[in-house]
């Protein structure tokens, strides 16, 4: 008597269901952190290790925070799922600054050991501290009349603002930082953050390019190159770095002096942002351009708050998260992911996958019309209020807003 098909399609789908919970491979990453001068950690010093993926795989992050006291070296343990090729990444910070930090350290396909990490004291470039508030990033420098604070793109410049512990400060429109130790919670009216947690500040490597006549830099700990379009080349080692004034780091050496200034900058060629402005003077001759990865500028959560043709419903959502190279977000009705491209020249937003859910027409209407509308994107600028601006042809084609999550 043959069997019932029902019955076996029931027992597949259990061993399906079985089999997709069955735990994936996990492998401890252990080794320890170590720096070669023998300086003692001071009480209230915390290590911070992460575990993240590549590109490909957006979203593999694992962190281990703990406290640090006296001396290296200090063991590591993180427990990943994903047994594919991971980054290291480690510091030690004292007062929400990084004192001793590691480079990036490539984890190969199923490595676990990797021994003794080294550390070495960074070089950061703009913003002394930076912090992780939620998944929003705030940056903080201190100053000698105040201090000065990023989030989200946008800028602030605060005042002291006494305080029972740790270090406040505040403007006139309530904005404020209140830094105690290694933890930091930011106040904007319109904004919520949770409490902030140190993590990696911008250090070198880091490449500045500039055009007419072309030139490129690249700062590295092992020195400086400069190359130029004219062929000529010039190699130094790397000088102690000066902060000339606030969130500018200056490096001089050998008759060769590179100037990086924390503040957007736009390519004179293609008009394309950057997280920093560079000036290089060599002999008497000065060298402006821009530096840094513009694809830092995408990071994070945005909100449509408007669009060319589009006419936005108030009770409709459309979001836009953008982690490394992948698209997602709320589109109307339904959620999609995809693709993002980032080239010299421009950018390119690809959806891919969507949800299936069914809404009213208009609903749909207006996810057809924003889906339609990221196709057709070719670039991007960041606005003076930290907005996120869509560009096509050269023309503002969509404005979003950054947002956290509550």
């Amino acid at each position: 008597m043959p069997g019932n098909p029902i019955r076996k399609c029931q027992l597949a789908l259990t061993l399906a269901a079985s089999l997709a919970a069955t735990a994936a491979p996990a492998r401890d990453v252990t080794g320890t952190l170590a720096y070669r001068e023998r300086i003692a950690l001071p009480d209230g010093a915390e290590v911070l290790v992460e575990l993240s993926g590549p590109e490909s795989r957006p979203g593999t992050r694992i962190e281990q925070r703990a406290k640090a006291a006296g001396q290296v070296p200090l063991p590591f343990a993180l427990t990943a799922d994903d047994t594919g090729p991971l980054t290291l990444r480690a510091a030690i910070f004292v007062n929400g600054a990084a004192v001793w930090a590691s480079d990036a350290v490539s984890v190969r396909p199923g490595e676990a050991q990797l021994g003794t990490v080294a550390l070495h004291r960074p070089v950061t470039i703009g913003y002394g501290h930076a912090y992780l508030c939620g998944d929003m990033r705030a940056d903080v420098a201190l100053t000698d009349t105040g201090a000065l604070m990023r989030v989200a793109g946008r800028r602030f410049t605060l005042d002291p603002d006494p305080a029972a512990t740790g270090d406040r400060y505040t403007d006139a429109a309530g904005n404020s930082v209140w830094l105690n130790g290694n933890r930091a919670l930011v106040i904007l009216p319109d904004l919520f953050l949770p409490e902030c947690l140190p993590t990696f500040p911008a250090t070198l490597p880091i490449t500045l390019r500039g055009n007419e006549p072309g030139w490129v830099v690249t700062l590295a700990p092992e020195g400086i190159t400069l190359s130029t379009e004219s062929g000529d080349r010039v190699t130094t080692p790397l000088p102690a770095p000066a902060t000339t004034t606030p969130l500018t780091t200056t490096f001089a050496a050998d008759g060769l002096t590179v100037a990086v200034t924390e503040a957007l900058c736009r390519d004179t060629m293609t008009g394309m942002p950057h997280p920093y402005a560079a000036t290089v003077t060599r002999m008497n001759t000065v060298l402006d351009g821009c530096g840094g990865d513009p694809g830092a500028l995408l990071q994070g959560n945005w909100h449509l708050a408007s669009a060319e043709t589009l006419t936005l419903l108030p009770e409709v959502e459309i979001t836009l998260s953008i982690d490394k190279d992948r698209i997602s977000g709320l589109s109307g009705c339904n959620r999609m992911m995809g693709n993002l491209t980032l080239t010299g020249e421009g950018l390119t937003l690809s959806p891919g996958g969507m949800t299936m859910m069914a809404c009213p027409e208009p609903i749909m209407a207006l996810e057809r019309d924003w889906l339609a509308l990221l196709g057709t994107i070719d670039g991007f600028d960041i606005g003076d209020d930290g907005n996120l601006i869509l560009l096509s042809g050269g023309d503002p084609r969509a404005t979003l807003t950054p947002t956290s999550p509550r």
